[in-house]
């Protein structure tokens, strides 16, 4: 199951992990590691002839030059493939094998460590030992950024990961320990800001993101005028925000079906639907997964 997840399913998963397991093998905390590698698609030597223009500021340029990659290069057409395969060498030093039908999530279990790679983001869920393991094994090759390391007795407690606030609580509300993942909320602010705004006379907060309409009104929605351009934009635009914050905010998702079914043509009806949501999360500007 896990080697068939997308990035952010697989995170969530880590973090599930971390909350029903607790310690390794060897007996130690379990931690959420979070590496940054820089330059990540300058790493993987080129295996194609792929020649580019060399700038003008470049003193050595001479007319008629022209420069040939030795390495890959962000936006040639192999780069992503070159670099997963270059990193998923390395880290195989240390027994992590890919996933069958995700070939981006790794399990190790000499390490009793698991970890999900993102484009040049590495989050990984192992005991101290095997996050410093890997930390060393990555600075051996690349020049990499430890973004934070979360968990029992390290200095902070959150992180942004995947642009999801990553949290752990010692002592949750029943006593145990807890992971907590949160959307980010300036999607949130940018919503209501266009939607319904922050300070308008009028415009209350409503504790459902949904009412049921009767036949007559679904009826007389149809019929509601059409949006113009501009009008048109903004509900799609807003629509694909929501669509995001619903992958951490089941609340949203099933108002955001129906948003979306109407992206093709939307009408004033439609948008009144999506100011309604807005004022939702006026109301309940934030919600948390807790683990």
């Amino acid at each position: 199951i896990f080697s068939a997840m997308p990035p952010l399913e697989a995170l969530k998963l880590l973090m599930s992990l971390k909350s029903s397991l607790q310690m390794s093998r060897r007996g130690k905390p379990l931690l959420i590691v979070h590496f940054d590698i820089s330059r990540a698609h300058f790493m993987p030597k080129a295996e194609r002839d792929i020649y580019v223009e060399i700038p003008d500021e470049d003193p050595s340029k001479k007319d008629g030059m022209i420069g040939k990659l030795l390495r890959t290069w962000y936006g040639t057409q192999d780069a992503s493939n070159l670099w997963q395969k270059h990193y998923t060498d390395l880290i195989g030093k240390l027994d992590y094998t890919p996933g069958i039908s995700n070939r981006a999530v790794f399990y190790s279990k000499a390490q009793d460590a698991r970890m999900l790679v993102h484009g040049d983001d590495f989050v990984l869920l192992a005991d101290e030992d095997a996050a410093d393991a890997m930390l060393k094994l990555l600075q051996s090759q690349y020049t990499v950024k430890e973004v934070a390391r979360i968990g029992t007795g390290t200095k902070s407690q959150e992180a942004v990961i995947l642009n999801r606030i990553v949290r752990y609580v010692p002592i949750s509300t029943d006593g145990n320990p807890a992971m907590e993942l949160e959307a980010d909320h300036r999607h949130v602010q940018l919503l209501v800001e266009d939607l319904v705004g922050t300070g308008k006379v009028g415009v209350k907060p409503v504790d459902t993101p949904r009412i049921r309409h009767s036949e007559d009104e679904i009826w007389k929605g149809y019929d509601s005028p059409k949006l113009d351009k501009q009008g048109v934009t903004r509900y799609r635009s807003n629509t694909m925000r929501l669509s995001y914050l619903g992958q951490d905010r089941i609340d949203l998702q099933e108002s955001t079906k129906a948003l979306a079914q109407k992206m093709a043509d939307p009408n004033e009806f439609d948008l009144s639907q999506l100011k309604r949501v807005a004022r939702y999360l006026k109301r309940y500007p934030r919600a948390v997964l807790v683990y």
